[in-house]
């Protein structure tokens, strides 16, 4: 950060953006001006991090570091005194905490009051940890240099918090999940940022109502989720999936349709109609071709006894590929619509037994996950390996 020293010590010593709304764009200013000095770096692009995993992650972090909370008390490798007589700095108290409030505002678009300061020797840090109800912001500045090391934040923002452009986009999709009239949602923002891992600031902006999910990282699409009423479903697509359960279990159940979820990120859509609580045939929206097809797996009972696994492994080691082959070309014909079920050879992909992948060059890859009775309780459909 040393070429923009300037900029960043004039601004942060001005205190946060006053009542100046926040938008994407001062966040993009402060992930640029940090990208910019990380020569080579590449934006990280993660998936969600839930907020349970956002607290261990921080506790990790803190611990990795010698600091931790006891009994409501913080503590750390140094004295819990907060003194700056303990350390030489070339910049104030009020100074370095203006820097930390300065990433707040402009990473979260608010401030929060200042829980705890603790002086890291060791490590040439001052750490901050601020706290309002269940949000937080954890803030780690070198007091040397005054730059940010590390921070963890998460905030709840309402709709008129968000930046516009970024709402429209999220109504867009909202809108092609099928639920373009459903305007009541919250967005849970989360950031994180290292220095040591050269990955530049990550800021997550999670939409969430009752019955959707959308999410943009960085400002860049990343996923989208859904729970919608039967009705939502083709009736072509409906005898599609109880079709595919017939040839797969060899008779048509008794279990109704009891859920449909449609999952959306940059690479694909689909939707999965499930029947009972575990019974479920996931189709790609586009091409509405079904992608797995899956039944309650027999035997997952006997993985949580190491002697009954023991014996499951020897058993399915066992297994015949030809055999396997011959059970399941019924289903790969009928379902996958594979016409030459003798021309794919059979790999095994996946360290865990009870499952060979049917494989032939140009066409997609079919993996079949079965019992040592050779009861077939899955099959999953991926592209070619050399287009995965």
């Amino acid at each position: 950060m040393e070429d923009h020293k300037p900029e960043w010590y004039a601004q942060a010593r001005k205190g946060p953006f006053g009542n100046e709304k926040f938008t994407m764009r001062h966040a993009d200013n402060v992930i640029r001006r940090i990208q910019e000095d990380q020569q080579g770096a590449k934006s990280y692009s993660g998936k969600r991090l839930p907020v349970q995993l956002l607290a261990v992650a921080s506790f990790i972090v803190l611990l990795g570091l010698g600091v931790f909370f006891l009994n409501g008390r913080f503590l750390g490798n140094e004295s819990s005194n907060p003194a700056q007589t303990e350390v030489s700095s070339h910049f104030t108290e009020a100074e370095l905490q203006r820097n930390a409030d300065q990433v707040m505002q402009s990473l979260l678009g608010k401030t929060y009051p200042l829980d705890h300061r603790e002086w890291l020797k060791e490590q040439q840090q001052i750490f901050y940890s601020y706290q309002k109800g269940e949000d937080s912001a954890y803030i780690w500045i070198n007091y040397e240099t005054g730059e940010l090391v590390q921070t963890k934040m998460s905030t709840i923002l309402t709709a008129a918090e968000i930046d516009a452009e970024m709402k429209t986009r999220a109504e867009e999709i909202k809108g092609k999940l099928g639920y373009a009239n459903d305007s009541a949602y919250e967005v849970l923002r989360y950031v994180e940022y290292d220095v040591t891992q050269h990955s530049g600031v990550k800021i997550e902006n999670n939409f969430r109502a009752e019955k959707w999910r959308i999410g943009f990282v960085n400002g860049e699409f990343d996923y989208a989720s859904a729970t919608l009423e039967a009705s939502a479903v083709s009736e072509e697509m409906r005898q599609a999936g109880e079709e595919a359960l017939k040839v797969l279990r060899g008779n048509g159940g008794d279990e109704e349709l009891s859920l449909v979820f449609r999952a959306m990120d940059k690479d694909q859509d689909t939707l999965t109609l499930q029947y009972g609580s575990k019974v479920s045939v996931t189709f790609d929206t586009v091409t509405r071709r079904i992608e797995q097809i899956s039944d309650t797996n027999p035997r997952a009972s006997d993985k949580t006894d190491p002697k009954q696994l023991t014996v499951l492994d020897r058993e399915l080691s066992l297994i015949d590929g030809d055999r396997l082959r011959e059970k399941a070309a019924p289903l790969l014909t009928k379902i996958f619509s594979v016409a030459d079920v003798g021309g794919y050879s059979l790999l095994k992909r996946d360290q865990e037994p009870g499952n060979l992948t049917f494989h032939k060059l140009g066409s997609p890859e079919i993996t079949v996950y079965y019992d040592s009775d050779l009861t077939i309780w899955k099959v999953k459909e991926d592209l070619p390996a050399s287009q995965s």
